[in-house]
């Protein structure tokens, strides 16, 4: 934080956040998969959710 004082009243300016940075690490197996639909289907003891692309 910087402080700057001029004719009796105290500017305070905010330094600029410093973002951390995150990296991603992928397998070279890895694939991305898309869905165009989705399907939630409650049953006795959990929910089931379901992903799928549909197809014409």
């Amino acid at each position: 934080m910087i402080e700057e004082q001029g004719k009796g009243e105290t500017v305070r300016e905010e330094e600029p956040e410093k973002k951390n940075k995150i990296s991603v690490y992928r397998t070279p197996l890895f694939t991305k998969l898309y869905a165009t639909n989705l399907r939630v289907s409650p049953t006795d003891v959990d929910f089931r959710i379901e992903f799928f692309n549909e197809k014409n």
